[in-house]
């Protein structure tokens, strides 16, 4: 501890324990008391209390606004679901997560890449910022821009979008689908083929 501006450096084992909302572990942490944000670094692994588990090289957190910030890349495994990008940014009071560059999630029966990806973890809807491929059992998916309710299984494409399954394809600028029901619909610039 650095008595003068009460910093403080830790070495070996170091781990931080949120109220039981979350815990980090990693090697080294530097602890900056004016701004109240600790920066954790070395095989640094954060596990939430719904069992989400993050590691990356380095973490930041803003003890004050209840922000987490990775860079370097990093792995988020959830449920059978793995999401890998270089950065990462999760508002706890919120409860939105940003990942940005390189965004890549392999889920059970689909895959996705996208550059920009934010996720609510509070409503379950994924917010596509940029240009993602998705590929599914089902098909495959391009749009520029939209959102999908993981719970609901509801899409709301508003960028350009199209869907190519085996025999059939539909592109259109603004795009509706429920998975559930199977009832999609397509406005501006529709252009079907079967």
């Amino acid at each position: 501890q650095f008595v003068a501006n009460q910093n403080v450096e830790a070495y070996g084992h170091v781990r931080i324990n949120e109220g039981g909302k979350f815990e980090v572990t990693g090697r080294k942490l530097v602890y900056a008391k004016a701004n109240n944000t600790a920066t954790v670094t070395g095989d640094v692994v954060l596990v939430t209390k719904e069992g989400s588990r993050l590691t990356t090289p380095t973490l930041d957190y803003d003890f004050k606004n209840k922000t987490l910030h990775y860079y370097g890349g990093g792995q988020i495994d959830d449920k059978g679901s793995v999401l890998k990008s270089q950065y990462g940014h999760y508002d706890i009071n919120s409860k939105i997560m940003t990942f940005k560059k390189d965004v890549r999630i392999k889920g059970k029966d689909f895959e996705s890449e996208s550059d920009t990806l934010r996720y609510d973890t509070e409503s379950k809807i994924a917010y596509f910022m940029s240009p993602t491929k998705i590929k599914s059992k089902d098909g495959n998916l391009v749009t520029e821009r939209g959102e999908y309710n993981t719970s609901t299984k509801k899409s709301n494409f508003t960028g350009r979008t199209s869907i190519v399954k085996d025999d059939f394809s539909v592109a259109a600028d603004k795009l509706d689908y429920d998975e559930t029901s199977g009832y999609g619909f397509a406005t501006g610039n529709v252009k079907i083929v079967s």
